[in-house]
């Protein structure tokens, strides 16, 4: 399976491009009419892989955003508070780097180990149910696109 989105588009056959094109269709219609619908449940595949293993990336954040993140909830609406939760480049923690936090340095805190196992379940349900919305989205576009078979 193809996953980047130019070889999804390549591995189209040709034949897409050039009935596209004999019937009257710009360039631009046909990429966005014919070759990207019909491309999208690869792009979707590459999308969930990504996603993926963005919920399991705790090492690049723990080393390029910090490993905690303070806010105030009275700075809501000032956004560029480092502090408020509305700004985009405030540090922040994922799931997974709380769950390695909660494991390795969670010591002063007695109920760490079930604070972790938690957070862990909650990365694992939540990366399947994007996985599966996903999915479903993937299926409907390729049914929409083959007529409904």
């Amino acid at each position: 399976i193809t996953t980047h989105p130019n070889n999804a588009s390549r591995s189209l056959p040709v034949e897409y491009k050039d009935g596209s094109l004999s019937l009257g269709a710009t360039k631009s219609e046909t990429i966005r009419k014919v070759l990207i619908p019909a491309a999208m449940p690869q792009i979707l595949t590459g999308v969930i892989m990504a996603a993926g293993r963005g919920f399991g990336e705790a090492a690049a954040l723990l080393y390029t955003s910090g490993q905690s993140t303070y806010i105030n909830w009275q700075n809501f609406w000032k956004v560029i508070s480092p502090s408020s939760p509305l700004n985009p480049f405030r540090s922040g923690e994922t799931l997974s780097l709380n769950s390695w936090a909660m494991r390795t340095e969670g010591g002063l805190n007695p109920s760490s180990t079930q604070i972790a196992n938690f957070t862990s379940a909650v990365l694992v349900v939540l990366a399947l149910l994007f996985t599966l919305v996903t999915r479903r989205i993937s299926d409907r576009m390729r049914k929409r696109n083959n007529g409904g078979n």
